[in-house]
């Protein structure tokens, strides 16, 4: 179980209905992720309270933490839901290595029209190494660090 205020959970929601709002493979680091939180941002200008402001903050630090999954500069008021995020977003590296395998096909399937094959591998690769030099870990959350190991064994066999 994860264990947020009632605030913190309904931020978290929110997070995670806007997170990908808005996805065009092949965009540049961190469009995407900046296109949904603007999104989300001007869907929930509407009503504002104090509370929902403070949600609007939230949900924009969250969606773009995203691209980085890293915790860096965020509000330390909403690091519990926005970790939370992050090791949501990344829970499918802790899956066994032949449901990874599957989840890095359907992947494939959407790079298609923009990479060969070997690009595609190429990339994966790259941010694999890029990910693992730049982090102690994986995930940051207590519900997700039984996932650690075959994460890092999956990041390790994408790395190459």
């Amino acid at each position: 179980d994860i264990d947020l205020t009632d605030d913190a959970r309904q931020r978290l929601e929110l997070m995670i209905l806007y997170h990908d709002v808005w996805y065009k493979v092949g965009r540049t680091s961190g469009e995407n992720e900046e296109q949904s939180a603007q999104w989300a941002t001007n869907d929930l200008a509407d009503g504002i309270d104090d509370n929902m402001l403070s949600s609007r903050r939230a949900v924009r630090q969250g969606i773009v933490a995203t691209a980085t999954h890293s915790l860096d500069n965020i509000d330390p008021n909403y690091l519990p839901e926005i970790a939370t995020l992050l090791d949501l977003d990344l829970w499918g590296l802790g899956q066994a290595p032949d449901a990874f395998q599957e989840d890095t096909e359907k992947v494939w399937r959407e790079y298609q029209p923009l990479a060969t094959r070997e690009e595609f591998n190429a990339g994966r690769s790259v941010w694999a190494r890029s990910f693992l030099s730049s982090r102690n870990g994986v995930y940051r959350t207590l519900p997700f660090l039984g996932r650690e190991e075959m994460a890092m064994y999956n990041l390790k066999q994408l790395a190459g």
